[in-house]
C-alpha cells in the first residue's frame, strides 16, 4: 500500500547493538516497553533510515618494491596485514606499502638539465580500482614483487614467478598490470529485503510459492532513501520483534564481511494511522 498521508503515532529506532540477539541474518529485538495499538483502528508501519555496519576484510601479503638496478635480496621482502572496506581502500594500502620501500633519494628525482630544477618523476607506482579491475601502473625502471595471493589476481601484464624458501612470488615488471574482473560484493547483495515476523502479515508471495511478511526493500545503491511503502500492522501489541534480512534472491543475507563489533545495523520504524 503506497503511503500518501497519515498521522505518525510512534517512531522507534532499533539497533543491533542494543537489546538485540543476532544469528546470521536474523535479528531479534527486545523493546524497552510494550507497544500497544488497541482501539486505534487501522495502524500502518514503514521502515526508513537503514544504516549498515562497516565492511571489513583482511589480506596478509608479502611485498617488495625497488629499482631494477638495486640488487634484490629475498630478505628485503616485508609482510603486511591489511584491513580494508573496499577494493579502492585495498589499492590505496597496497600502494602505500610499496612506496614505503623507497628511500628519500628515490622518492624525488631531480632533473638538473634546466635552470628551474623540479622533480622529473612523480609516478613510481599507482594502484587503482577502475571498471571492476585492479590496475598496477609503475615506472618501467622498477619492479614490484608480491606474494601469490596478490599475483594470482593479475590477468594482463608481464609476470615472472620465482620461488624463495618454498614460497612463490610474482615479479611484476613493465608499466602496467591488470587484474581479472573483481567485484567487492555479489550484485545480489545490493538489494536487501527486511521481513518483520510477528508484526505484519505474510503478504508477499515468493517465486517458490512461499509467503513472507516483507516490510521493506532497501536498495543500497540508491542514496535517496524514502518511506514510500507501508504495511498494515496485523497485531495489536508487541514487545519483541524478529527481523530477517534477505538478498535480492530472497536468500538469507550474508553478513560475514560486516564489522558488527565496530558498528551496528540500525533502522527506524514509523507507525501511522
Amino acid at each position: 500500500m503506497a503511503y500518501s498521508k497519515g498521522r505518525i503515532i510512534k517512531e522507534i529506532v532499533l539497533s543491533s547493538k542494543n537489546n538485540c540477539v543476532r544469528n546470521g541474518a536474523c535479528l531479534e529485538f527486545a523493546l524497552n516497553q510494550e507497544l500497544s495499538f488497541e482501539g486505534m483502528g487501522q495502524v500502518y508501519v514503514g521502515m526508513k533510515n537503514v544504516v549498515l555496519p562497516p565492511q571489513k576484510r583482511t589480506m596478509d601479503i608479502k611485498m617488495y618494491f625497488g629499482h631494477l638496478l638495486d640488487k634484490f635480496d629475498p630478505s628485503q621482502i616485508k609482510s603486511f596485514s591489511l584491513n580494508y572496506s573496499s577494493y579502492e581502500d585495498l589499492c590505496g594500502q597496497i600502494q602505500c606499502c610499496a612506496l614505503s620501500f623507497l628511500t628519500v633519494e628515490r622518492q624525488v628525482v631531480l632533473d638538473f638539465r634546466y635552470a628551474n630544477v623540479s622533480p622529473s618523476k612523480t609516478l613510481f607506482l599507482s594502484v587503482t580500482y577502475r571498471d571492476g579491475r585492479i590496475i598496477f601502473e609503475q615506472d618501467i625502471d622498477y619492479v614490484l614483487v608480491v606474494s601469490r595471493n596478490v599475483g594470482e589476481m593479475i590477468e594482463f601484464g608481464n609476470v615472472d614467478r620465482q620461488t624463495y624458501s618454498g614460497i612463490e612470488y610474482y615479479f611484476l615488471v613493465g608499466v602496467m598490470h591488470i587484474s581479472h574482473i573483481m567485484y567487492f560484493e555479489d550484485e545480489k547483495n545490493f538489494v536487501m529485503h527486511f521481513s518483520a515476523f510477528e508484526l505484519i502479515e505474510s503478504c508477499t508471495r515468493l517465486p517458490n510459492g512461499n509467503h513472507i511478511p516483507l516490510l521493506y526493500t532497501f536498495d543500497r545503491r540508491n542514496s535517496n532513501e524514502t518511506l514510500d511503502t507501508v504495511r498494515l500492522v496485523s497485531i495489536r501489541y508487541f514487545r519483541n520483534l524478529k527481523i530477517i534480512v534477505m538478498n535480492n534472491k530472497f536468500e538469507r543475507f550474508d553478513f560475514k564481511n560486516f564489522d558488527f563489533e565496530n558498528g551496528g545495523l540500525s533502522f527506524s520504524l514509523i507507525f501511522f494511522l
